[in-house]
């Protein structure tokens, strides 16, 4: 009898052993989970941080690409004005000495007009 109870004994310490092994396993499968859940988090938040970066340096380079078409442009304008202006000033002078010419030729006509008159 006292044989069989130090069986049944060995038997329980075996089964509570293996149950506490089980328990053990299991709450190192858990961790290992949640570790592994952690990275995945860890890794999606990297990769969420890096595309919101590149998306605010691509924002930058437009701008910057807008803003340097825009002092181009702008340049372009400056030039064409500038040339327009001098197309204008070289129109008024050519005007200014037409008009000179026609002054003298009045002039002459009517000197000689007063000399035929004089006659």
């Amino acid at each position: 009898e006292a044989q069989e109870e130090l069986a049944r004994r060995q038997r329980e310490q075996a089964r509570q052993h293996q149950q506490e092994e089980k328990a053990r396993q299991e709450r190192e499968d858990l961790a290992s989970q949640e570790r592994k859940q952690q990275l995945q988090l860890q890794h999606e938040e990297q990769e969420r941080q890096q595309r919101e970066e590149l998306a605010r340096q691509e924002r930058e380079q437009q701008q910057h690409l807008q803003q340097e078409q825009l002092r181009e442009l702008l340049a372009r304008q400056q030039r064409e004005a500038q040339e327009e202006q001098e197309r204008l000033a070289e129109q008024e002078r050519r005007l200014q000495q037409q008009l000179q010419r026609l002054a003298k030729q009045q002039q002459e006509a009517d000197e000689a007009h007063q000399q035929q008159q004089q006659q």
